[in-house]
């Protein structure tokens, strides 16, 4: 059918082979196909021949100036290897199941809105204030009475005190001294009361 391969010889090698070999009309090499180690794989020459490399189980077409790779042994996980997105019909992986980008404006607008939301938990809260003129009313415990020393006077009666807590017997709750043997005329000396008081200037 067209097909030969002549003069071949017990000593031939398996480049002698190939370079016998002869093309049919459909480019197809006719002949044995070479078997070895990549390192005893001939050199380029013969357009369309194929050798198989043994040890790394690469099959290879001779293009007439280099060897071109056409497959390899473990061809279906190299497959598996493949790009999904490029290779969709392979993996059976399409745009629809990849996670969706995301964009640098979705970022900055949950970050916006987390600013929002922070700051109505802050207004939310009780503003904490040294403004002694934002305390309009209240009964708050006493834990300074560092302002005595500015000749306050502590009173357990009057405006502000509560009437079913007032001190009737004196009303002032500390008050200065002048016969205290110990101290000079302008030393607070008082005994402290549970009760409700009011400071007064």
């Amino acid at each position: 059918g067209g097909k030969k391969i002549d003069n071949l010889g017990l000593g031939d090698t398996p480049d002698d082979v190939m370079r016998r070999s002869e093309k049919t009309v459909s480019y197809e090499v006719y002949g044995l196909l070479a078997v070895g180690l990549a390192a005893n794989r001939p050199a380029p020459g013969i357009v369309d021949r194929l050798y198989f490399s043994t040890d790394t189980l690469v099959l290879e077409r001779d293009t007439g100036a280099a060897w071109l790779e056409v497959v390899r042994g473990e061809a279906a996980i190299r497959l598996a290897q493949l790009a999904e997105r490029a290779h969709t019909s392979l993996t059976g992986i399409g745009v629809a199941d990849h996670h969706a980008r995301y964009t640098d404006g979705e970022a900055q607008a949950q970050a916006a809105a987390l600013i929002v939301i922070h700051s109505a938990i802050a207004a939310a809260h009780h503003v904490k204030t040294t403004d002694a003129g934002e305390i309009v009313s209240g009964r708050f415990p006493m834990t300074r009475m560092l302002d005595m020393a500015l000749g306050k006077v502590m009173v357990g009666k009057g405006v502000g005190v509560d009437p079913a807590e007032e001190d009737p017997p004196g009303a002032q709750i500390f008050e200065k001294s002048t016969t205290s043997p110990a101290n000079a005329g302008d030393v607070v000396v008082a005994t402290m009361t549970d009760q409700s008081c009011l400071i007064e200037s």
